[in-house]
């Protein structure tokens, strides 16, 4: 399998993403009350195949006992994250609706969280990294920008906080690493011929 110049790109982004997460970070400190021990948005989720096979490659390279068996213990219920539709000026709040968390238990959650902390942190993907932010993705259907994040978070400010400079444009993210990916699965369109378009975090 050809996988050199695409991981090589994939943890471009990933160093890059990390940069803007830490601008972000160091301005919002005062808004952002996630910390470690909050597994509220830790789940299982779907990731792309070049992130799977990047990951757990850099899985492999760390250690071979980073997964701990699932128990009732390692999962806690969380609260509902916020998602908002946002029309015409940059950002107005409208009517908003729940968005998708670990429910608590063990079908939806991460099998690499153990005792509330994650077990492959500095290999997590990029949908992981990005959880505790004012995320922003264009929605083509409504025609409106959605704004997502976690209620526990900037439960001070106005709307006119979120500014462009302020949140995360999830949208330019996602279409590199798709573009990353569609590049990977030519290369390897042989191997990878039966790949699932998202492969869960579990099968890591």
């Amino acid at each position: 399998m050809k996988t050199t110049p695409f991981f090589n790109q994939y943890f471009a982004l990933i160093e890059k993403l990390n940069t803007r997460i830490e601008e972000l970070q160091n301005s919002q400190t005062e808004h952002i009350v996630c910390k470690k021990g909050c597994a509220a948005c830790c789940m299982n989720f779907g990731i792309l195949p070049i992130e799977y096979y990047a990951i757990s490659q850099a899985i492999k390279n760390t250690s071979k006992n980073l997964c701990p068996r699932l128990s009732k213990k390692s999962v806690i219920p969380a609260k509902a994250g916020i998602s908002y539709l946002l029309r015409g000026d940059w950002l107005r709040r409208a009517k908003g609706s729940c968005l998708r968390r670990n429910d608590g238990t063990i079908e939806t959650s991460c099998k690499f969280l153990h005792n509330n902390t994650c077990a492959i942190y500095m290999h997590r993907p990029i949908i992981c990294r990005t959880q505790g932010l004012a995320n922003v993705y264009f929605n083509e259907e409504t025609d409106a920008w959605e704004l997502s994040l976690c209620e526990q978070n900037f439960t001070t400010v106005s709307d006119d906080f979120f500014t462009e400079e302020q949140c995360l444009n999830m949208d330019e993210i996602n279409e590199t690493l798709a573009e990353i990916n569609r590049s990977f699965l030519e290369a390897n369109k042989t191997e990878l011929s039966q790949s699932k378009a998202l492969i869960d975090v579990n099968e890591l």
